[in-house]
């Protein structure tokens, strides 16, 4: 797969798989090390930004660098954050300057997956004496979407038909409501609804459970 069909698959909401993603994974990783090979570990971290970013644009690789993302609760606005690069629509990176990578920089790039709906995401620490880089993959459960307005009756059926890869999603939409759903399903409903409503949900569940 092409870059171009890479960047157009995913502006059309086609989540790409990991392995369709490791061809530039590897370049990046590839280009951070070169700069920290050639800079060091002493510098600042945004010394090291706008090395990278001259090497993206000298490979003509497709980047966003600063992009801002709001912060939502209850549909209410409540802040935003920036991350450094979103690299080919795809992959998000974060660059650390910092003595060693640790669980809560791990625990901030996977919120920014699940903010910006992306599945890979690479935080770099170009501290220590060896460039430090982790992989941090969104499972596809968090990528489904619920409408706004979604029946109850609804929601048990799909949880007879799809329960871990539904039970999954709903956590990560509303703890609260999948402690509720999942209590009050049994084995023995049988309730067939209508999905045209939101037909995109049913075939994404039936997807992840092939």
């Amino acid at each position: 797969m092409s870059q171009m069909q890479q960047i157009e698959q995913t502006k059309q909401n086609k989540v790409p798989r990991i392995k369709e993603l490791n061809p530039i994974t590897y370049k990046l990783i590839g280009i951070c090390f070169e700069i920290h090979n050639r800079l060091g570990s002493s510098y600042k971290e945004v010394y090291y930004q706008r090395a990278f970013e001259k090497e993206l644009q000298g490979q003509g690789l497709d980047f966003q660098r600063e992009k801002e993302v709001e912060i939502m609760f209850k549909d209410t606005f409540i802040g935003k954050h920036y991350i450094d690069f979103i690299i080919m629509y795809m992959i998000i990176l974060e660059f650390k300057t910092v003595p060693f990578l640790k669980d809560s920089d791990t625990h901030q790039l996977l919120s920014y997956l699940k903010s910006m709906r992306k599945r890979l995401g690479l935080p770099i620490n170009f501290r220590s004496p060896r460039l430090q880089v982790k992989h941090v993959i969104l499972p596809k459960s968090f990528l489904v979407t619920f409408p706004k307005k979604v029946n109850l009756i609804d929601l048990l059926y799909l949880l007879n038909q799809f329960p871990t890869q539904l039970h999954l999603a709903i956590s990560a939409y509303a703890c609260e409501l999948s402690l509720i759903v999942r209590s009050s399903v049994s084995k023995s409903t049988e309730i067939r609804p209508n999905f045209a409503s939101y037909p995109s949900l049913h075939s994404k569940l039936s997807r992840s459970a092939q």
